[in-house]
């Protein structure tokens, strides 16, 4: 028989209630004579008709334990709320995970470098596809829809993981430059150097090895012999090698500028809620200082009460002369990434360097400046089109050739 039930009677006479239980029905096979009055375990059936009759004689009884069925129920009598409150976060979880709350975008393939997350992002968004949104969509249709709005990119799949949504994208390659014979073009010098070799695949080339070449100028015509001494025109193919040299600035002042403390300290709190706040201690300001904030909560998740604690720190300006060493070795990168850069913006194509050099100088406004140059290799020859792309104005203007025929 279980015994889940184990009270405590206090009674002067605890024989006459043994009695009184057995007359009545009630085992009391585990009680024991306590200090004052009588420990009992019974059932749960039979601890209800033995409370009832220490009621009807005025005895005090006191729950000492309750195990089992009993136990959780006279707990869930004492939490009346708690079966709401488990209800409401079943209710809430099973909400949470019906909704996506993570949005990733991945990139694969070879130009992965150049995905644009914000611009799948967006499209994702224009399709009603963001964090908050039900779970319950279709990861195939989803993947067409992007596909027909992203046309920079070869593929577009998506996938769902729980409450996370994974967009990977591939962006497309560039199509490599087709070469039509028939198609007459001309290549011409898209960067300023001295021709160091010149390979004509087609076509004939206008400059030989220690030829100096401007930007805009003609290396390689589009021609070849047709029948006799009589030429026509096709599409130009070769390399021209150049050398060529490209410069960078960078100038950073000789002088430092940095704060120093002083040692001398003061704290300042307020108490603040939304835009209100009331001081509770003022602390002391200095004309220099170091201000560094630190937030207490002290409310609740409805309530955003907070202590923001302030350490002032006076400090002191201090100029110091810079490592002149250091500041050398910055300026240098900073020197050659500007040269660089340069080389860069006008020139897409590869290129190697060969040799550098470095230059310092002080400027009159107390910097010190690193002039920098770059001996570089790379293939100018370029078409007209490409030209233009490069942004050579001058050359437009002036050197414009007309289509062949």
């Amino acid at each position: 028989m279980k015994r889940d039930v184990c009270l405590r009677v206090r009674s002067a006479l605890p024989e006459k209630l043994v009695q009184e239980a057995s007359r009545r029905g009630i085992s009391l096979a585990e009680a024991r004579r306590a200090r004052d009055g009588l420990t009992v375990c019974l059932g749960p059936r039979a601890a209800r008709r033995f409370k009832s009759l220490c009621a009807r004689y005025e005895l005090p009884v006191d729950v000492l334990r309750v195990r089992g069925g009993g136990a959780m129920l006279a707990f869930m009598k004492r939490r009346v709320t708690l079966p709401a409150g488990v209800a409401v976060f079943l209710a809430l979880a099973l909400l949470a995970l019906g909704r996506l709350w993570r949005v990733d975008v991945t990139f694969t393939g070879t130009a992965a470098g150049r995905g644009d997350a914000a611009l799948i992002m967006e499209a994702l968004g224009a399709l009603g596809v963001r964090p908050g949104a039900s779970r319950n969509i279709d990861a195939a249709r989803l993947s067409e829809d992007l596909s027909a709005r992203l046309p920079g990119y070869s593929y577009v799949g998506a996938r769902v993981q729980g409450v996370r949504l994974l967009v990977e994208a591939a962006p497309e390659l560039d199509a490599p430059e087709l070469y039509a014979l028939d198609d007459a073009r001309d290549l011409y010098a898209r960067q300023d150097g001295i021709v160091e070799s010149v390979n004509v695949q087609a076509g004939r080339a206008v400059v030989t090895a220690g030829d100096a070449v401007r930007r805009g100028q003609l290396l390689i015509r589009g021609e070849e012999l047709d029948r006799g001494d009589a030429t026509r025109p096709i599409a130009a193919l070769g390399d021209v090698m150049v050398r060529s040299w490209v410069e960078g600035r960078a100038a950073l002042p000789l002088r430092t500028i940095s704060l120093v403390s002083t040692g001398r300290s003061s704290a300042a709190s307020r108490l603040s809620l939304f835009r209100w706040s009331i001081p509770l201690a003022e602390g002391e300001y200095y004309p220099e200082q170091r201000v560094e904030t630190e937030r207490l909560p002290v409310g609740g998740l409805f309530l955003p009460v907070e202590i923001l604690r302030e350490r002032r720190t006076e400090v002191r300006t201090r100029v110091e002369k810079a490592d002149e060493a250091a500041l050398k070795a910055h300026l240098a990168g900073l020197a050659k990434a500007d040269a660089r850069i340069r080389f860069c913006r006008e020139n897409p194509g590869d290129y190697a360097i060969l040799r550098e050099w470095l230059e310092y100088e002080s400027t009159g406004d107390g910097a010190l400046s690193a002039h920098a140059v770059l001996e570089i290799t790379t293939d100018t020859a370029v078409g007209r089109d490409a030209l233009y792309q490069g942004g050579s104005t001058a050359w437009k203007a002036t050197n414009n050739p007309e289509p062949r025929a």
